[in-house]
């Protein structure tokens, strides 16, 4: 597909627009063992807009935005849903991605993400219980740093060593038009970001209550 995106009031209407290539591809079907699911896509977009800045010691000294000329973004998935023993079910998520700003490796996402989450379902009627956990892995990348000020994600120069989540382990329980979510988040208390400079919370619990009207 071929768009365009006007700069923002807040970016520069002076600029040009961005000019964008996007192609997809996706493709689903199941097997005897599961469900697979995969897919690639690639964007080229001429004139992209990008955020600028330099810092002193104690403040953002300078911020504008301004035109490149290329950035190139690369990426591809693979998903897998399937029982293990007949009682336990799980679902495998693996992600690439890449991206280049005017022939140079930005490295804004990481290279190589991977998510497995996996849980027991038992069922009464139409009433559901599910117990699980939940791991997800990347490797290093730069990132964005956020600015409140400006309201706008700036590219991090310094890049993360490989990540994990620490580990979720979870309840989730539907009784009639009830839910019920408890989660232990980050069992491990690993330090873990994907924005940089706002650290995920460490270990922490939290509970979940939600109903339907006209279910």
């Amino acid at each position: 597909s071929l768009s365009d995106r006007t700069p923002s009031a807040n970016e520069n209407l002076n600029l040009f627009n961005e000019k964008h290539l996007l192609g997809i591809f996706d493709l689903s079907f199941k097997t005897s063992s599961g469900n697979i699911g995969f897919g690639a896509f690639a964007r080229i977009i001429d004139n992209p807009i990008i955020a600028k800045f330099s810092i002193d010691t104690t403040k953002l000294v300078n911020f504008s935005f301004v035109n490149e000329k290329t950035k190139l973004i690369l990426g591809s998935y693979l998903n897998y849903s399937s029982n293990l023993f007949d009682f336990l079910k799980y679902k495998l998520q693996i992600q690439t991605y890449y991206d280049e700003l005017n022939s140079e490796n930005m490295s804004s996402f990481p290279l190589l993400y991977g998510k497995l989450n996996f849980y027991y379902e038992y069922k009464i009627n139409r009433n559901i219980v599910q117990l699980g956990g939940e791991f997800e892995a990347f490797s290093g990348y730069n990132g964005y740093n956020y600015n409140p000020l400006n309201k706008t994600y700036l590219h991090n120069d310094n890049k993360s060593d490989f990540q994990q989540n620490g580990l979720n382990v979870y309840a989730n329980v539907k009784l009639a038009r009830t839910f019920v979510k408890i989660a232990f988040n980050n069992l491990l208390s690993s330090n873990y970001y994907f924005v940089a400079y706002y650290p995920n919370l460490g270990r922490n619990l939290r509970l979940t209550v939600a109903w339907s009207f006209d279910d």
